[in-house]
């Protein structure tokens, strides 16, 4: 939600091991690639409850 993160800066970070407490780059990758692209895309003119079960449905 907050529009100072750029996708491709947020993707090389991912690629480059920055977040590799969270698990691996390749599963980071899919999570993230998910997000932005999947079935369950986050969008911010989603309502709270659409964002909220899209949210859940990552984790």
């Amino acid at each position: 939600m907050n529009p100072a993160f750029d996708s491709q800066v947020v993707e090389i970070l991912i690629r480059l091991g920055y977040f590799q407490e969270f698990g691996s780059s390749g599963k980071l990758l899919h999570l993230y690639k998910e997000f932005r692209e999947g079935e369950s895309k986050f969008s911010k003119s989603h309502i709270p409850a659409t964002q909220q079960k899209r949210l859940a449905k990552l984790r």
